[in-house]
């Protein structure tokens, strides 16, 4: 490899070009002032957004990835900075998203030594190896490029996940001879092949099944065509899981069903596949029983593969190549065609209509959304009353199309995430589905959103509580509601703060056709949605074990 002089923070920036890296989210401040010197100097082939609270851009790096399917890079100073990135760390982490998050830090010889140095706080490495797949360290200027191009070669190694760098100031200002980081490549990764005779058991299990039930969630991502070839050739139905699912499989394929659906199948489903999902939350609670159920479970992550309960049957290996090759087995096992299960179909799907039918006000909401952003567009939900209900109710045409926080549940992400999707997608519309309060959470993202005209609608939902803990502390403990109720903002001076657009609506008729004049105009903007008390949705997700 040649070498090139530059200091260590020049070698970040020059390695992170390299690799196609070409939107950075983050603040500046003293631990990173070499890294964005030499971002200043490279305006020319990378763009820098910066937030307004470290939480923003780690959020907005989480909505970047989850939404294109590359690096989401955030960078943030130590201690305190790095403490308020942790929640969009987690987030990353928690739904699979592929990012990498840098953090400045002290010189080399400070770290861990309780001087009182500026942002010291102890242990910061262990902590972001914690909450991440992998973490490094740069120690020398000489390491830049081989750590920034290994922890971009480790985000994809087998699930995809978060990565955690971090270099002192010391190594960041030295000037090197260093490794050119025009060859510092990240490493193309390829799974083993599954076992052939796993494949072999699988296709044979599924083929004879009188019930068979398909569960997918983000891990499938890629493996749809595979997916829907399978769910045709044994005529089963395909349930997204919520953590990740959605979109992997078109929501209008005649085989798909939502969770609430697949409840109502799993009750008579003797052959269970998983294919790149947790089988959770709800699905555990429903109970595995493996005398009377045969489960199957296909994962990259070997670990997934045996969590809540040892499935009869693991398959180790991609996704994709998994049930290219039990599609290619499967023929060989069939008895002819599956059988016709079309009155089963109709006959669940009336039963799932009349429970979602019970929160027709969210589902009224999201319909509008769904028909207003079109085929590609993409939401963006925090933890609301609508999207509890939206799990059942939300179609989704597309991969990366709904993006929330997963089983985290880091309330008010979503201001901050639905930038990260826009700047990945900017020929794309952007919704984020907000409560009034969630939305306060990140609200200062609203100067990044004006600063770079990154055009989001944010639809604040507005009850003037914290919905889903007044609803909970009302059915359990007594109706002892405490610390729930809100004083908001005037959204439209909010908006008119910032040079937005902005409406107020009450009702769907008027939401459609404000969120169509706005997302017209092309820029960011605030609708206000007046709400009352919402339906209540719980009884989509508890639901009682069934054997």
């Amino acid at each position: 490899m040649t070498q090139k002089t530059m200091t260590g923070g020049e070698a970040v920036v020059e390695t992170l070009i390299a690799n196609g890296i070409d939107t950075i989210f983050g603040l500046p401040g003293a631990q990173l002032d070499p890294i964005f010197a030499a971002l200043h100097d490279r305006q020319d082939r990378i763009t820098m957004v910066h937030g307004r609270h470290e939480q923003g851009p780690a959020y907005a790096a989480f909505g970047y990835a989850a939404s294109t399917g590359k690096p989401g890079v955030s960078f943030t100073v130590p201690g305190p900075g790095f403490f308020n990135a942790g929640a969009g760390m987690v987030t990353a982490w928690g739904m699979n998203a592929p990012c990498l998050y840098f953090s400045g830090q002290l010189r080399l010889p400070a770290i861990n030594k309780g001087f009182g140095a500026l942002h010291e706080i102890p242990n910061q490495f262990e902590m972001g190896r914690n909450i991440t797949k992998w973490a490094a360290k740069i120690t020398h200027a000489n390491d830049a490029p081989g750590v920034i191009a290994d922890a971009l070669t480790k985000i994809y190694e087998g699930r995809p996940r978060p990565v955690y760098v971090e270099g002192g100031i010391d190594v960041l200002n030295t000037v090197s001879n260093v490794p050119n980081p025009a060859e510092a490549l990240m490493r193309p990764f390829k799974a083993n092949a599954p076992d052939a005779g796993k494949i072999e058991e699988a296709a044979k299990a599924l083929a004879e099944a009188k019930c068979p039930q398909i569960f997918v969630g983000g891990g499938a991502i890629g493996a749809g065509e595979q997916i829907a070839q399978l769910a045709e050739t044994l005529n089963a139905p395909i349930t997204p899981s919520i953590h990740g699912g959605y979109g992997v499989v078109d929501s209008r394929h005649p085989n798909m069903f939502s969770q609430v659906g697949a409840h109502h199948w799993w009750q008579q489903s003797d052959v269970i596949v998983a294919i790149g999902t947790r089988l959770s939350p709800a699905i555990p609670a429903w109970g595995f029983n493996p005398k009377e159920q045969t489960i199957i479970r296909i994962d990259i992550d070997p670990e997934e593969l045996v969590r809540h309960t040892i499935p009869q049957l693991h398959i180790h290996g991609d996704a994709n190549d998994s049930v290219t090759a039990i599609n290619n087995s499967i023929e060989r096992y069939m008895n002819g065609p599956a059988p016709d299960r079309s009155d089963l179909f109709e006959k669940i799907r009336n039963e799932v209509a009349k429970e979602v039918d019970l929160v027709k006000p969210q589902k009224e909401i999201t319909d509008v959304i769904r028909s207003e952003v079109g085929e590609d567009g993409i939401l963006v939900s925090d933890l609301t009353q609508c999207y509890y209900a939206s799990h059942d109710n939300y179609p989704t045409y597309k991969p990366r199309t709904y993006i929330h926080p997963g089983f985290q549940g880091t309330l008010g992400h979503c201001v901050a995430t639905s930038l990260g999707a826009k700047v990945g997608n900017p020929d794309v519309p952007v919704v984020a589905l907000c409560g009034d309060g969630g939305f306060a959470f990140t609200m200062t993202e609203l100067m990044t959103a004006a600063k770079y005209q990154i055009g989001v609608i944010f639809l604040v939902v507005n009850d003037n509580t914290y919905g889903n803990v007044k609803r909970i502390m009302n059915a359990n403990y007594g109706g002892r509601v405490f610390c729930a109720d809100l004083v908001n903002p005037n959204y439209q001076k909010l908006a008119d703060a910032f040079s937005m657009g902005s409406a107020k609506v009450n009702n769907p008729k008027d939401l459609q056709k404000e969120m169509k004049r706005l997302l017209a105009a092309g820029g960011p903007a605030i609708i206000e949605y007046e709400a009352g008390e919402f339906p209540n949705p719980w009884h989509l997700y508890h639901r009682k074990k069934v054997r």
